[in-house]
């Protein structure tokens, strides 16, 4: 009995010192981590009011994102992502809260719920669907229609829903000449779709710019004058002014006045003298008779009553019908004096 007891009291002992020689690891205690100071190391974004209502769905998608990384419970999540409130997202959440029995027990999803049906209405969700289902290209680049068929693809998941379904609706909205040119090729994603179609487009304009040069050489060789509207209706006006000139004086006939018809029979006197004179040197003498009124010394193309009778009747058509019959009258009398 007494060996027994011993025996204990040396074990005892010996623990003892073994425990004084290694004591025991006591645990750290873990440092208090501060989620809120982690959630703003982000720098989640204000949130006031929003434009576009996938504005909001972006806004309430980087808070969450955050939160997430944070490690924030369910009521962290609602208390930090209000806290990023302004303006008139502010005032929407306090009343909010005044509305619901208690505002401590408002989880995650009551607070998303309620923020997407006030800051995304549905009817503007239908009328940017509706936006997108009629887009096209038109006159925008590739680029410029990928950036906005990928806004818009947003308002309408179903549309999009498959990668196949997503290459259809770009594909149908290009131009058509960039869908004739890919018509025939099969993607495998969307991306090399998007790629395809740029490539396009980057050889289609090489090849104007080509054209463009060519004739713009041959152009420089051969310079037309531009076309000028307002000088071409002057060249117009002016023509017709002209053609209606032309016609009005071949419409009207052309009368000497007495001074020019006296000066021209003084004209035809001198050239018959002249020529008298030199018929006389060249020719031999003799009677010289004139067929037109039978008299000797001049020829018919030189007489001197048909320059009379010729001024006579110039004189007849200015004066008018009396004066025409009266001046027929005077002539009838002096053929019959002769």
């Amino acid at each position: 009995m007494q060996t027994q007891t011993m025996q204990q009291l040396t074990q005892a002992i010996a623990l003892m010192q073994q425990n004084l020689q290694n004591p025991p690891v006591q645990p750290h205690p873990q440092p208090i981590r501060d989620k809120r100071g982690e959630f703003l190391k982000g720098r989640p974004p204000k949130f006031s009011r929003a434009k576009d209502p996938m504005e909001a769905e972006d806004w309430i998608k980087a808070v969450e994102r955050q939160l997430d990384i944070a490690q924030c419970d369910d009521r962290e999540k609602v208390l930090y992502a209000s806290g990023q409130f302004e303006g008139a997202a502010l005032d929407w959440w306090v009343a909010y809260q005044y509305a619901q029995p208690d505002r401590n027990q408002i989880t995650w999803q009551q607070f998303s719920d309620a923020f997407r049906a006030h800051h995304v209405p549905e009817g503007l969700t239908v009328l940017k669907k509706r936006e997108f289902l009629a887009l096209t290209q038109e006159g925008m680049s590739v680029t410029a229609y990928r950036d906005k068929f990928l806004e818009l693809a947003r308002y309408a998941p179903d549309e999009v829903s498959t990668d196949e379904k997503r290459q259809t609706r770009f594909r149908n909205g290009l131009q058509d000449v960039l869908q004739l040119q890919l018509m025939c090729i099969t993607f495998p994603t969307f991306g090399a779709l998007v790629d395809g179609a740029l490539m396009v487009e980057h050889k289609r304009r090489e090849i104007e710019d080509k054209k463009r040069k060519f004739m713009n050489q041959q152009s420089g060789s051969n310079v037309r004058p531009r076309y000028n509207p307002q000088q071409v209706n002057q060249q117009r006006t002016q023509g017709q002014s002209s053609l209606q000139n032309r016609s009005q004086n071949q419409q009207r006939p052309q009368y000497a006045p007495p001074q020019q018809q006296q000066q021209r029979y003084q004209n035809v006197q001198q050239n018959t003298q002249a020529s008298r004179t030199t018929q006389a040197n060249t020719t031999p003498v003799g009677p010289r008779v004139c067929y037109h009124c039978g008299e000797q010394g001049h020829y018919a193309n030189f007489c001197p009553r048909r320059v009379q009778n010729s001024t006579g009747q110039n004189n007849n058509q200015k004066a008018g019908p009396q004066q025409t019959q009266n001046g027929n009258q005077q002539q009838a009398q002096g053929h019959r004096g002769q």
